[in-house]
């Protein structure tokens, strides 16, 4: 689902189960949001990752979340609302609300809460 007045520029969104964009975000060139993985990993019978899917992990974005352009954003992330991730960042698991990342992985840089 995508919010109203959310602008989406040139961005992947790959998409098995569920992937949740709030409202007024905006998300820049080159970004890839996925919610799985495709394939299993299979780490002791690699030959199985032909046949065998991952399960999806879905991926929350709150409202007027700003990532910069090429932010990869995986499985079973959350990104809190008006958040600003810098570009180039890798998002995984909990990004807290009014903060900015960067980084891979991204890690807060400054709680916009506390400013």
């Amino acid at each position: 689902s995508i919010g109203d007045q959310t602008r989406i520029h040139g961005t992947l969104l790959h998409a098995k189960d569920s992937i949740s964009i709030g409202k007024g975000c905006l998300i820049a060139a080159n970004c890839q949001i996925f919610d799985n993985n495709g394939h299993a990993i299979s780490l002791r019978s690699p030959e199985d990752r032909l046949h065998k899917m991952d399960t999806p992990k879905p991926i929350v974005i709150g409202d007027y979340v700003w990532l910069g352009t090429g932010v990869i954003v995986l499985p079973g992330t959350q990104i809190g609302s008006g958040t600003i991730v810098s570009a180039n960042s890798v998002c995984k698991g909990i990004l807290k609300a009014n903060a900015i990342y960067a980084g891979n992985p991204a890690v807060c840089i400054s709680d916009r809460n506390s400013k």
